[in-house]
């Protein structure tokens, strides 16, 4: 029990309805407080306690595709209708409401060199709020662009074989990458827009990405002799830097770089 004599949780609403095809997929979200809000973990994952209401979204995620002549197109697309609440006992601040367009869309064109892949890639991000802080719409958006340099290394097991789980054969992959992605200034100081979700956390950074990423596959076989390649596990390690000092003192809190892994 904390000083507030919050205990336990409350429920929230939440509706989802998804439509995926070939190269997209959709989502229409309702997210919604039914109860009096409280600040209670997890209801609240920041030292505060707020909740971020959807009421309703709707989101179009574009997989990437081909466009010919080796370019491919991908992007995302959102209307929402947005309410973060906030605990008045533990935050002043009032309950944010707004209305929000969004878009994203990238352009990339992958080239093998050398033995390994490039994936030069630009484009940008658009926002539309009918608020702001400043009491008034705003419109939101910034560049995108950057360059993937991978490779791939494949250990292969051809004798590592259970009838019983249907396996046969298992293959290691390794993939070294490096990533530079760096976002242009933005077209409204960020502190003027309202904070809902990370598509309202744009700012301007550039940022290089050391990253090892593992896959552990298999082939299962099926009993009329056909099989298929599944992943089974995988290992992502990953070490951030920021080349500007501007990003490492607001990111990494005066820190060069950043390492983290994910399983």
């Amino acid at each position: 029990m904390n000083s507030l004599g919050l205990t336990e949780s409350q429920p929230e609403a939440l509706v989802s309805a998804r439509k995926a095809g070939d190269n997209f997929q959709a989502e229409l979200l309702y997210r919604g407080n039914p109860q009096d809000f409280n600040g209670q973990p997890p209801r609240a994952p920041y030292d505060y306690a707020s909740f971020t209401s959807y009421e309703p979204a709707l989101t179009y995620n574009l997989m990437p595709f081909s466009i010919g002549k080796g370019f491919y197109l991908d992007g995302a697309a959102q209307a929402a209708r947005l309410r973060r609440e906030f605990e008045q006992a533990i935050v002043d601040q009032n309950d944010l409401e707004v209305d929000r367009a969004y878009g994203r869309l990238e352009l990339e064109r992958p080239f093998r060199l050398a033995g390994m892949t490039f994936r030069p890639h630009a484009g940008g991000i658009l926002a539309g709020y009918d608020d702001s802080r400043s009491g008034d719409g705003a419109a939101q958006g910034a560049l995108l662009y950057g360059m993937d340099l991978s490779s791939r290394i494949y250990g292969t097991f051809p004798d590592f074989r259970n009838e019983e789980l249907g396996v046969d054969g298992f293959r290691h992959i390794i993939e070294p990458r490096i990533e530079y992605l760096a976002i242009g200034d933005t077209l409204e100081d960020p502190l003027r827009i309202l904070d809902f979700d990370q598509i309202d956390d744009l700012q301007g950074a550039h940022r290089v990405r050391f990253a090892l990423d593992q896959t552990f596959q298999t082939r299962l076989m099926h009993k009329d002799g056909s099989s298929k390649t599944r992943d089974f596990a995988g290992l992502l390690l990953y070490m951030d830097a920021y080349p500007r000092k501007a990003d490492r003192d607001r990111l990494l809190a005066f820190q060069r770089a950043d390492c983290i892994g994910q399983d």
